[in-house]
């Protein structure tokens, strides 16, 4: 539909972002996901989450990495160390990533 209640979603984001330094990798891409979805044009703000999951690769799977790159590559953000470091975290991963995250990684490139 393409609707989206922008207040709401800054809310969300701002409590979120309150709470980052809480949330786990598979938090943090779900809602760099999310904010992909309702085309969130704060591309700092995705960033800092990203950065954020990032910090601690070794806790990011293959799907999570794959969500953020789509995320990335949705929201036309030309992050370089961010799109290694997660492209870095899915190859070392490959083996168990499923299709859905090869797919959302493909969209990415």
């Amino acid at each position: 539909l393409r609707l989206s209640d922008y207040f709401l979603v800054q809310k969300m984001v701002d409590i979120a972002s309150h709470l980052c330094h809480k949330l786990n990798a598979r938090e943090i891409a779900n809602i760099v996901w999310g904010l992909s979805k309702v085309d969130y044009d704060k591309p700092e703000v995705v960033s800092e989450f990203i950065y954020h999951a990032i910090a601690t690769p070794k806790d990011i799977t293959a799907q999570e990495a794959a969500n953020m790159l789509f995320a990335l590559g949705k929201l036309q953000i030309h992050e370089k160390e961010a799109f290694e470091s997660l492209s870095s975290i899915l190859r070392n991963q490959l083996h168990e990533a499923t299709s859905q995250a090869i797919a959302n990684a493909l969209w990415a490139h």
